[in-house]
């Protein structure tokens, strides 16, 4: 099948291993990635995925070390790739664009009710209202992004709603790696992305009620 990570979340009833948001999702048909696949040819496609993966990787980290209040110091910055430093900037050009103030990053959440956890980027302000944002750097955009973001709410919002202020804006910003400018979009309508999220958790579940025997 394909790559598959849970979470283990500790319950009253002991410890619950939880699939990830990211592989529940990736139950779904990205149409405009296979294409790019069979383009590419399935080693070479793999081998551009695992680099920019880990591109993505170090990206998302300096950025949490931003919002934990942790400098990249200045040799070790020198000696990073120009994609990175453009995802790095492009999440400082985000920051001054819009004014936001990290107070979170990589928290992970989980929902008891639908089974299933996952790891936030950040939770922020923007103005006078909390924000609950996603980063991506690849160069194309996807709807199940949008659902993403949603699972993560969902989750947070079940472990949280009545000791923390609601968030009220979702948004899921593209950290260019390539031109340093950020891309943001909001999620204006919750509920058509957690309809599709709850679509590919009953799927993901059937597949292994299937793959179990039962």
């Amino acid at each position: 099948m394909f790559d598959e990570r849970y979470y283990p979340i500790k319950t009253e009833e002991g410890i619950m291993e939880l699939p990830s948001v990211t592989t529940i999702l990736r139950v779904a048909n990205k149409e405009g990635l296979n294409i790019w696949r069979a383009k590419a040819g399935w080693e070479l496609s793999e081998q551009i995925s695992e680099e920019t993966a880990e591109i993505g990787k170090q990206i998302h980290s300096y950025v949490a070390g931003f919002i934990k209040s942790i400098a990249i110091p200045i040799l070790e910055w020198r000696q990073l790739s120009d994609e990175i430093k453009n995802g790095v900037r492009a999440y400082e050009r985000f920051r001054l664009q819009t004014g936001f103030v990290g107070l979170a990053a990589e928290a992970i959440v989980y929902s008891l009710k639908y089974q299933y956890a996952g790891t936030l980027d950040a939770v922020g302000t923007i103005g006078d209202h909390r924000v609950l944002v996603d980063f991506k750097t690849g160069e194309h955009f996807y709807p199940s992004m949008f659902a993403q973001v949603t699972a993560y709410y969902k989750a947070h919002c079940e472990m949280t709603e009545k000791d923390f202020p609601r968030i009220k804006e979702l948004l899921v910003v593209n950290l260019n790696r390539n031109t340093g400018v950020p891309d943001i979009h909001q999620v204006k309508d919750i509920q058509p992305y957690w309809n599709y999220f709850k679509a590919c958790l009953r799927l993901f579940y059937a597949a292994k009620k299937i793959e179990n025997g039962n």
